[in-house]
């Protein structure tokens, strides 16, 4: 009790300080907006007034449009201040007394929100300046040069103002035009002029008044200024030079009108005058160019000022020279070569190169003798005297002789046998810093050509194609390369034994991951047999050959699928190389590598180039090469493959094996096995092996139904128990260890057999069983919880119809392509699984399990897969499953994995559940609720696969003759919700009716998904309905006491029973919102007995609200009749009530927490009150 009545007088301690501090406000606005005086309310206007550049602008009047008495002038830092402006729009006018700047009007409001109002006149809305225009011609008149000037200077200074025109874009200077006129803005006022050219003293007018959008005209007229140029010309010997032309350049002949050009000629002393020259008069000083010519001589010029007192200017002229040009070649085989970079030297004088054509040149060489001498570090020098003539030009040819080497050389050429139809690189180096072309030819093949080539050090390649068959003949052919009368040869056989037509590979490259499957095509034209080379071969810039090698024998056409996981191993040929169309055999995996060739392999033989046996086995002729044994499966690489039309294998002689007669090239591509991305998926119950719910053929989906299947599926997280589970995997690189011995009757490996082409569940389980480092697993997330044992998946003893798996026979998963190459078999697998059983799992997932789906290639840190050592030597094989690791900490070894690489796993979650149904309109116990109407809908979702299978029925038993209404193909849609819609007007609302809903497909006992009653209504919109039956219209209450006049009776008169929240607001604030559950039919009664009333006397409007309805009363509240009455009473009564739920109660109401004031002990009543005071604080204006 103690701690409640603090709690209640806490409260009133707030609530009376907020009604203080109100009353406070109050009186504090309504002083400060009380004019005494009566006058009109008024403002001050405030502001700086500048021109364009930002000087202050003293003197300028400022004025409002309507008040005669309210103007003011700006003060010299262009301030200003007008008082006492009545509050209201206004027209600000500012102008100038002088006009030197344009007049303004502003529109300006002064307010009691807008006062002081400050208008600025500055940066872009600064005061305009006034301008006038000053133009005119510039003449000269009176002596030589007569008429307009051009291109003179016109400089503008203003008295007052110069900067305004430094510091806007009105300009300060301006140049007459070709007649000598000009014209140019400036500011109003007084100003000065002044017009500069060369040759001409400046004119200067000054005090020229310009007004406001006038012109006035100024015409100068300016002064020559003229005087001599004189001096005299000799030669380089002193002696004087007569009739030489001596002219001083006049750049623009109309700068000077009337003035002619300038010239004159030397006399017989070589002496020379020339008048009338123009003074070099502007800033800086320009200068004249005075040039002087004379036949036989070279001209001179120079450049000088010239000043007032004239220029003296002598010349010294140099006779005219004479020039040389020639070549230098070498002789080659009676034609001149031209050579580059040969030195040339006139003694003395000048040094020289040859160009690319063998040239050079000379020019102002002193006529004469002279000697000239080439050389060059690789030919022999020679030396001559010539004769130079003056004013004409010498030629000089000069073959010289070789000294050192020619630095040519054939590097390679590849291949290194011919045959009709082969593409020939030869590769040369040719290193002459005189010379940049070779001449090459091939006998019989290529005709002579030039090939290009640069200077210096430079290696190139060129090609050329064997004719066909029909245009060459067997025999030797020479390559013959040749520069500077060196050649270099080599000879090359072209072998064309057979006449087979189009022997080709059809790809020229195979890819596919390393230790899955390839298949390769030869087609061999009219040969009956041919041979296939497989390996052998190294990458580019290693030394070491790719470490296998075999030969395959053809017969015919042939296409043929290799497991590349068992290449190398003891399996046999059949199983390694797989044939489709034709017959192909493996030397190794047949008769064996150590054994001499015989059968099929009776014509094959181990020679080198010069027809020598090397070898008489396989096992000799690898080791010959400088093979060794392989420690695992052929790894990701490039692996050659030479087709030979006949079984001489040969070691060419770059160690390279080869057949004698290759018909055919191409190369097998293993790129690095990979793992991808897991994704899972539902479908409707069926068979693990159907792709349809009802599927009545006998035949099981093969890989050309995974289009469909996954047509049908849905990509989830949740899987209902009898639906299916569909499981993508992208992996490559793990098929020929699952399929090796199997491979050949699978129709996805090999495409002449039948059959859906799926992969057995215990070939997976086999392949698990193996050290292969392969790890696959469906399993709990929690395996082993303590009350429950975990549910794995298993691959063995498992009938097909519960766990299928089909091989990916695409890439169609990947979207990168380049990790599993072009022409992969298997690109991925499904795993489907039927839940409606338990014979896929070890025991049944349980509703909400979480099952992993995992995939791993596993490799310990540090180690590697390795065979059990085998004698290389004679042939031996390893088996590829018995390798000689074993597992470290749990961890296999994958076999294409190296000791630094890592295990590598992907890995998909889902949960498993019990099939569910939630209907979208039922009551509080869970009944659907359905309308006795024509279109009535029923609604909800599910957790069952979309696509399934699934009917309805409506059952009403208690009839007579009951009544049941089935609906059919209920569908479930992507997002698993589904929607209906049925005549049921032969229901009656009321009725007892009870629903069932079925998944077809699944189990007969678990076919029934959710079974329930249901309430049939009238209107299934508004099946129930909370009507306020009454309500107190209205009620008096004492300030401080209880509102328990406030009463109302709600009324559930609808079909079903429902909870609603009813609110209760009081002059529009709500203070309780109470919780209320009705049966159809049932009513509660509610008052508001339980709060307080603490509103200033006044009448108030109450509300209260249904969802379904709603009324108003009227509550006056009036004063307390003493002062202790004022004081809320009944501090003994109960406390603020917290209604539990209707279970812990019994009572059909709950009232809702009394929000974020029930901290501070202030309820929602308090908050109205609160409420009310600060809205009249805002309504009065003076809330802030």
């Amino acid at each position: 009790m103690r701690s409640l009545v603090f709690g209640r007088t806490h409260r009133l301690v707030i609530l009376f300080t907020l009604l203080l501090l109100g009353g406070v406000v109050l009186l504090t606005g309504s002083v400060a907006a009380d004019h005494q005086d009566g006058d009109p309310a008024s403002g001050n206007i405030t502001g700086t007034i500048e021109n364009e550049i930002g000087e202050p602008l003293g003197d300028v009047t400022v004025s409002i449009a309507k008040y005669d008495d309210l103007e003011t002038t700006t003060d010299s830092d262009g301030t200003y201040r007008l008082e006492d402006v009545p509050y209201e729009d206004q027209t600000l006018e500012i102008s100038d007394p002088n006009n030197n700047y344009k007049s303004v009007n502003r529109e300006i409001s002064v307010s009691t929100t807008n006062s002081p109002v400050t208008e600025n006149f500055i940066d872009n809305q600064a005061l305009e300046r006034t301008t006038g225009n000053v133009s005119g011609t510039v003449e000269s008149t009176g002596g030589e040069i007569e008429g307009p000037i051009p291109d003179v200077e016109i400089a503008v200074s203003h008295r007052s103002d110069q900067d305004l025109i430094e510091g806007t874009d009105l300009p300060s200077t301006v140049e007459t035009d070709a007649n000598g006129e000009y014209s140019i803005e400036v500011p109003t006022g007084v100003v000065d002029i002044e017009a500069t050219q060369d040759g001409f003293e400046p004119a200067t007018q000054s005090d020229i008044s310009v007004n406001e959008g006038s012109t006035t005209s100024v015409n100068p007229d300016m002064s020559e200024r003229l005087t001599t140029v004189s001096g005299s010309v000799t030669n380089t010997r002193g002696n004087p030079i007569r009739d030489a032309t001596i002219e001083v350049a006049v750049d623009d002949p109309d700068m000077w009108p009337g003035l002619g050009s300038l010239t004159a000629t030397t006399d017989s002393s070589g002496g020379y005058t020339i008048n009338n020259v123009p003074v070099s008069t502007t800033s800086p000083e320009k200068t004249r160019t005075i040039t002087a010519s004379a036949d036989n001589f070279m001209s001179s010029e120079e450049s000088s000022s010239i000043s007032e007192s004239g220029e003296t200017v002598n010349f010294e002229l140099d006779h005219v020279n004479g020039g040389l040009e020639g070549r230098v070649v070498q002789s080659v085989d009676g034609s001149s070569a031209p050579l580059h970079g040969i030195n040339v030297t006139v003694e003395g004088e000048d040094t020289t190169t040859t160009d690319s054509n063998g040239e050079y040149s000379f020019a102002d060489l002193p006529f004469g003798s002279h000697e000239l001498t080439v050389e060059h570090p690789k030919y022999e020098t020679e030396t001559r005297e010539i004769q130079i003539r003056q004013g004409e030009t010498s030629e000089e040819e000069f073959t010289v002789e070789r000294t050192e080497p020619v630095e040519l050389s054939i590097d390679s050429v590849a291949p290194d046998s011919w045959q009709a139809g082969d593409e020939v690189t030869v590769s040369y180096s040719f290193n002459e810093t005189v010379y940049d072309t070779v001449d090459f030819s091939v006998d019989g093949i290529v005709s002579p050509t030039t090939l290009d080539t640069e200077y210096g050090t430079f290696e190139g390649e060129t090609t050329f194609t064997v004719p066909e068959r029909q245009q060459i003949n067997d025999g030797q052919y020479t390559i013959d390369l040749s520069a500077l009368g060196t050649s270099k040869t080599e000879s090359f056989e072209v072998s064309n034994v057979f006449d087979s037509e189009q022997v080709e590979f059809s790809e020229t490259d195979y890819q596919s991951p390393a230790g899955d499957f390839v298949e390769v095509s030869l087609s061999t034209g009219d040969l009956d047999e041919a041979y296939i080379l497989i390996g052998g071969d190294r990458e580019a810039n290693e030394g070491n050959l790719q470490n296998y090698l075999d030969v395959l024998h053809v017969s015919g056409d042939a296409t043929f699928v290799i497991n590349t996981r068992l290449v190398g191993s003891d399996r046999d040929s059949e199983d390694v190389y797989i044939p489709v169309e034709g017959d192909v055999t493996s030397y190794a995996h047949s008769i064996g590598a150590g054994s001499e060739p015989t059968g099929e392999f009776s014509d094959v033989s181990f020679e080198d180039e010069n027809g020598n046996e090397i070898a008489g086995t396989l096992a000799e002729f690898r080791t010959e090469m400088g093979l060794s044994a392989r420690g695992s499966p052929l790894q990701a690489g490039r692996y050659r493959l030479v087709a030979g039309g006949s079984g001489t294998v040969i070691e060419r002689n770059d160690n390279i094996p080869d057949f004698r007669q290759p018909v055919a090239r191409s190369n097998l591509v293993f790129t690095q096995p990979e793992i991808g991305e897991v994704t899972t998926y539902t479908l409707p119950p069926a068979a693990a092996d159907r792709v349809e719910q009802f599927d009545d053929t006998d035949e099981s989906m093969g890989t050309g139904d995974i289009g469909a299947l996954l047509g049908a599926a849905t990509e989830t997280d949740r899987v209902a128990r009898g639906d299916r589970i569909l499981i993508e995997v992208q992996s490559v690189g793990m098929y020929g260890a699952l399929m090796d011995r199997q491979a050949s009757e699978n129709s996805v490996v090999n495409t002449n057999q039948d059959g859906p082409g799926n992969i057995p569940a215990d070939w997976v389980q086999t392949l698990l069983d193996r050290h292969e480092g392969v790890h696959i697993e469906l399993t709990d997330t929690e395996l082993g919880a303590p009350n429950h044992g975990g549910s794995t998946l298993q691959f063995e003893n498992v009938d097909e119809s519960d766990l299928y798996i089909l091989p990916d026979d695409s890439a169609d998963q990947w979207n990168n392509t380049d990790a599993i190459g072009t022409d992969p078999l298997i690109g991925g697998f499904y795993v489907v699984i039927d839940t409606r059983g338990n014979d896929p799992f070890d025991r049944q997932p349980r509703d909400g399990d979480e099952l992993t789906f995992d995939i791993a290639y596993e490799s310990p840190p540090d180690s590697r897969y390795e065979y059990k050592n085998y004698d290389f030597s004679i042939g031996a094989r390893p088996n590829p499953f018995d390798p000689a690791v074993n597992e470290v900490d749990g961890l296999e070894h994958f076999p294409y994995f190296g000791s630094s690489d890592t295990t590598v796993s992907a890995n998909d979650s889902f949960v498993f559940e019990d099939p569910y149904i939630d209907y979208g309109e039922t009551t509080l116990n869970d009944e659907l609720i359905v309308a006795a109407e024509e279109g009535s809908v029923i609604s909800g979702e599910t957790n069952i696969a979309p696509g399934s299978q699934a009917e309805m029925q409506l059952i009403a038993s208690n009839r007579p003759n009951p009544k049941t209404i089935t609906i059919e193909d209920v569908e479930i849609s992507e997002d698993r919700t589904f929607e209906i819609t049925e005549d049921f007007s032969d229901f009656e609302p009321g009725e007892r009716v009870e629903v069932e809903f079925y998944s077809q497909g699944r189990l007969i006992e678990n076919r029934l998904i959710d079974k329930r009653g249901v309430r049939v209504v009238d209107d299934l919109d508004n099946p129930s309905n909370f009507e306020i039956e009454s309500l107190t219209e209205e009620a008096e209450v004492v300030r401080g006491q209880r509102l328990s006049a406030i009463e109302t009776t709600i009324v559930n008169t609808g079909e079903i029973a429902d909870r609603q929240l009813v609110e209760f607001t009081l002059d529009g604030e709500t203070i309780r919102n109470q919780s209320v559950t009705l049966e159809a039919g049932e009513d509660v009664s509610l008052d508001l007995s339980d709060e307080f009333v603490v509103l200033p006397v006044g009448e108030y409007e109450y509300t209260v609200r249904t969802e379904d309805d709603e009324r108003t009363g009227q509550l006056t509240v009036t004063e307390p009749d003493s002062e202790n009455d004022t004081r809320i009473n009944s501090l003994d009564s109960e406390g603020p009530t917290v209604s539990g739920s209707p279970e812990e109660t019994g009572d059909p109401t709950e009232s809702d927490p009394e929000g974020l004031f029930g901290l501070f002990g202030i309820r929602s009543r308090d908050v109205a009150v609160a409420a009310t005071v600060t809205g009249a604080m805002h309504l009065l204006g003076q809330w802030t």
